[in-house]
């Protein structure tokens, strides 16, 4: 009977209280049983109205301010030498580096007036610049040194959404391109490619490579390291003579050879087969002929472009099914790749008969003609990759091997 009694008793209980946030069941029980069930139910009510109020009076937490411009730029000064305070500092500073137009542009933009209020000033930028170009001294000191790949990779990230312009126009932009590549002597184009030929032999020799993922790291480090040197050279707004100097600066710095060498080191990473011969593309459109004559002299530029083709299609071939990211590096890879072979062979032909012979020499020693024919097969629906593929291969006096259009066509 009075079992009967607690369970109708207990019917009439709201089903919302939560239990869990008032009174533990054992306790509950032992408190019915000593005063009664309906005292217990008073409790019970007072304790959860109680819990109630005070969370409805609680102060809500205040949250912690946004960081500033200015404010990141002081962390990154004084923590110069904590790889991991330097690397959240870069990576805070990055997005507000951005150029506005940009900023606006974005998906993820939700505040048109901060893209312009929030962003870093041009002298704030100049320093963001200096900042980034010291984590990059700091963490790789000498050529002989191992440098921090993580640090490096987010000073490479930062300098090159510096390259983007800053609303300064074409004036402060090659400036910008000045400090960085062509001002400092213990800087420039020579550093930036003595840490990444540095990283790459820390993983050729197996000397601490942190594994998988110190391999993700430093294959992320080759892409970011293509991308600024590229975009130093073919950014928006550098042109003329500066596009020239700069490229002559990046070439003379060793910089095509480490870019091919990197792309063939990891054929699985695709980024960094797309975005490296992206860098060669640009740097050879722009420097001077010598430079040119010497990558495929003296570096064989042209058939490891044909091998770093080939191995981004055989890649993108054993792993039958790619994200669609990847898909767009392999066909990137073999646009950046053509244009390039493209460029070289345009100069060779304007120069005379004998470098003409020179270059198509090298190219049949190579493996670039074969990467030619398959690029034009994989990128048929690309109308300005089968023209270049065309005239390279009739250039070649392989107008015989053109692949032909498919009926589609």
């Amino acid at each position: 009977m009075k079992s009967a009694e607690c369970a109708s008793a207990s019917s009439f209980l709201p089903f919302s209280l939560n239990l869990s946030l008032t009174l533990p069941p054992i306790a509950l029980s032992v408190l019915a049983y000593s005063v009664g069930l309906r005292a217990a139910l008073v409790a019970l009510i007072s304790l959860v109205v109680y819990s109630w109020i005070r969370a409805r009076d609680a102060t809500p937490p205040v949250p912690a301010p946004s960081p500033t411009v200015r404010s990141i730029l002081d962390t990154l000064c004084e923590d110069a030498e904590d790889g991991p305070s330097c690397i959240r500092a870069m990576l805070d500073l990055a997005p507000l580096c951005i150029p506005a137009q940009r900023c606006r542009a974005s998906q993820d933009c939700n505040d048109e007036d901060g893209c312009d209020t929030h962003r870093a000033s041009a002298s704030e930028r100049e320093e963001a610049q200096r900042l980034a170009m010291g984590a990059l001294v700091c963490h790789h000191p000498h050529d002989g040194a191992f440098p921090d790949d993580e640090v490096c990779a987010s000073a490479f990230a930062l300098l090159t959404i510096l390259l983007q312009g800053d609303g300064d126009g074409e004036e402060g932009l090659n400036k910008m391109v000045n400090r960085m590549l062509l001002e400092p002597k213990e800087l420039g184009p020579k550093r930036i490619v003595s840490a990444l030929r540095a990283s790459l032999r820390r993983q050729r020799e197996g000397v601490d490579t942190g594994g998988e993922r110190g391999e993700r790291i430093a294959a992320e480090l080759a892409r970011r390291g293509c991308l600024l040197l590229g975009s130093a050279v073919g950014g928006v707004g550098v042109v003329g003579t500066t596009a020239r100097k700069i490229a002559d600066a990046v070439a003379d710095a060793g910089a095509l050879e480490y870019m091919l060498d990197g792309a063939l080191w990891w054929p699985g990473h695709l980024a960094v087969s797309n975005w490296a011969l992206w860098g060669v593309f640009t740097v050879l459109h722009d420097t001077r002929d010598g430079a040119k004559a010497r990558f495929v002299r003296d570096v064989g530029g042209l058939g490891k472009i044909g091998k770093i083709m080939d191995a981004a299609r055989k890649e993108t071939r054993a792993r039958g099914a790619v994200k669609n990211s990847e898909l767009s590096d392999v066909v990137g890879a073999q646009r950046h790749g053509m244009a390039a072979l493209y460029e070289v062979l345009r100069v060779a032909v304007g120069a005379g008969p004998e470098t003409a012979l020179e270059v198509i020499e090298a190219f049949r020693m190579g493996e670039a003609v074969e990467a030619v024919r398959d690029a034009i097969v994989m990128c048929s629906e690309m109308d300005e990759m089968r023209a270049m593929g065309e005239q390279i291969l009739t250039a070649l006096g392989e107008k015989g091997r053109i692949p032909p259009r498919a009926e589609s066509e």
